[in-house]
């Protein structure tokens, strides 16, 4: 069936907003972590900890026949047709999509150091808000420049607890993202939240939480939700909730879109076990073997499926994989329940928003592409930190979707 198709249209809507993102700030205390470049990356492998699946404490890592996989960083160089995996293919791009989303505090902090080590910039970690305008080429609306609050904060013992940053486009009081991170000796919480508007409004909002040490983090889990409104002209809205569990060497998806366009409309429910590799970046980061679950009911189509559709496939060739009862976590995911579908929570909460004007005045960050040393560690940052097409859809159309 072709059911799947749908995850490729919810996962390009939300996919555009990308450009927008966020996280938590506060004050907490003895994390260990002393320098900036040490801080947890929300797109950092698990290394350490349980390795007991939540949802079925019988899981086996003993049957995984993958040994490169798929880099979602290449899934765009894969023809998508008939002897490949549709549902591999969707499942990839929640991937690449949930964790660009993930990204972005890690991109935004690769800029500071960028900025700091060059001389733009120079981090105060007391804690208290500073105010900067900056404009750089490419960055913000055309012939603007955007403010941004920003706060780092270290604990009495020298370590980093905290980072935020609020931006505003230069032409516009309302704040457009907040970023930001809080650690509380090993408990880390990431926050990314933003809205843009192109052709629609655009809403996201990503939490990346678990513990983590020095060394890398022993459990994390990342939430994301997002929606998309079209009021102009025909209305079309979409909306989408995920949530990731990583593990060192396995990754859990599960969430739920809801989708209407004129008088027709769609939801969808997914459950997603998948051996992942090499997690070390976002950028090495492979999809292995694996196994999806799905419902989807539609309206004005008059369809709504009878039944679970379960799909497996294998990594290494992201071919179908057949009988699907032999695919790699078929089990589990077949037992698993599918998540309710219910309202994503895309709003800033209060302690998010900024009224775009400091307490004091703006200092001025100016950058050109004549700073040849900035522009290059910016591209570096965002090569580290990006997809190719910033983890938009890939066209899964032409896959397979029937073999099981």
């Amino acid at each position: 069936m072709k059911n799947f198709i749908v995850f490729a249209l919810v996962v390009f809507s939300i996919a555009l907003m990308n450009g927008c993102g966020s996280s938590p700030g506060g004050s907490a205390t003895g994390s260990g972590i002393t320098d900036l470049s040490a801080l947890p990356k929300a797109t950092g492998p698990v290394v350490g900890g349980s390795s007991i699946n939540r949802f079925n404490s019988g899981l086996r890592t003993d049957l995984f026949s993958a040994t490169t996989g798929k880099k979602l960083d290449d899934w765009g160089s894969v023809t998508w047709n008939s002897t490949k995996s549709g549902p591999l293919c969707q499942t990839g791009n929640m991937f690449r999509n949930l964790l660009q989303q993930a990204a972005q505090p890690d991109k935004i902090m690769c800029y500071v150091g960028v900025m700091e080590t060059n001389g733009l910039f120079t981090a105060s970690y007391d804690g208290t808000y500073k105010y900067y305008t900056f404009s750089a080429p490419g960055e913000g609306r055309p012939g603007s420049t955007m403010k941004i609050k920003f706060k780092m904060a270290k604990a009495s013992d020298g370590s980093i607890n905290a980072f935020e940053m609020f931006n505003c486009e230069g032409d516009v009081n309302t704040n457009t993202e907040y970023i930001g991170q809080t650690i509380s000796g090993t408990t880390v919480t990431l926050t990314n939240v933003g809205v843009h508007t192109s052709g629609g409004t655009f809403r996201q909002r990503t939490t990346v939480t678990g513990e983590a040490t020095s060394t890398g983090w022993t459990s994390k889990t990342i939430d994301s939700a997002g929606s998309f409104v079209v009021s102009s002209g025909q209305s079309y809205s979409m909306s989408q909730a995920l949530t990731l569990v990583q593990y060192s060497n396995r990754a859990q998806l599960s969430g739920y879109f809801t989708g209407s366009f004129g008088q027709n409309s769609h939801t969808g429910r997914i459950f997603s076990i998948s051996q992942i590799l090499t997690p070390d970046t976002l950028k090495t980061f492979a999809m292995g073997d694996g196994t999806l679950k799905a419902r989807f009911a539609f309206s004005g189509g008059g369809y709504e499926s009878s039944s679970d559709d379960v799909r497996g496939w294998t990594g290494d060739d992201t071919a179908p994989k057949s009988p699907v009862a032999n695919a790699e976590y078929y089990s589990d995911v077949n037992a698993g329940t599918l998540p309710t579908v219910g309202t994503p929570n895309t709003a800033f909460a209060a302690s998010e928003t900024w009224n775009c004007q400091p307490d004091g005045s703006f200092q001025t960050i100016a950058m050109d592409q004549s700073a040849v040393a900035v522009m290059t560690g910016i591209n570096n940052c965002n090569n580290v930190y990006e997809y190719a097409n910033q983890g938009g859809w890939v066209d899964c159309n032409s896959a397979n979707y029937s073999t099981y």
